[in-house]
């Protein structure tokens, strides 16, 4: 069931458009219920049939949404098209970029394997117990959220759901994007600290 919104003068909307003009009001928790209750199962089910799982159709959906809502706010949604026609373009697209950052890290992580598989990770390494007390010091640099996203994945083995249940972000994409900018500061500043990237050699020397 549609809500039915006030419209400013006196010309015709279409309901599309009138949920469009409702987004863009200081207040948009009426609209943003109504795309959900309209659109949610049939999208999530829509991207089930493309391979996604129940949760990462949810995530989709939920991105698609922000989307949409940017896209709304900003003018950017003419009516040209049907709010269900463009949420269904915005998922697609969302997941199919998914597939294909899947895809590319699994190849990385074949890559690696085949090149070096009696060789521990360099996240493995650096998260090895031995260094704890002197790498858990740079953590005061990056960051707490670094903090507990590093310390969670590789110390309490939480999986990425888990891990987005602790921490507050949209999704687990977005969860993932952080953990890669956590490890690359982490990095960073362990290349300016020769004293940390020589016991990583030692350590490295040691189980081979």
């Amino acid at each position: 069931m549609q809500i039915a919104y006030k419209s400013g003068g006196n010309e015709q909307r279409t309901p599309d458009m009138e949920l469009v003009i409702a987004l863009q009001q200081a207040d948009i928790n009426r609209p943003v219920k109504e795309l959900y209750n309209s659109y949610f199962e049939m999208l999530t089910a829509f991207l089930r049939t493309k391979g996604a799982a129940q949760e990462e159709a949810a995530d989709i959906f939920q991105e698609s949404i922000l989307v949409f809502i940017e896209a709304a706010r900003a003018g950017k949604f003419k009516g040209d098209s049907s709010i269900k026609s463009y949420l269904f373009g915005i998922a697609k697209n969302l997941w199919l970029e998914e597939i294909r950052s899947s895809e590319r890290r699994n190849r990385r992580q074949q890559v690696f394997q085949q090149a070096s598989p009696t060789i521990e990770s360099t996240e493995a390494r650096i998260f090895n117990k031995e260094l704890q007390k002197t790498w858990l010091q740079l953590f005061n640099s990056i960051g707490s959220v670094c903090k507990a996203i590093l310390m969670g994945f590789y110390y309490e083995k939480l999986s990425m759901r888990e891990l987005l249940d602790k921490v507050s972000f949209a999704s687990e994409q977005a969860l993932r994007n952080k953990k890669s900018k956590c490890m690359k500061a982490l990095k960073e500043m362990l290349s300016k600290n020769p004293t940390i990237l020589q016991q990583l050699k030692n350590l490295d020397a040691h189980e081979s």
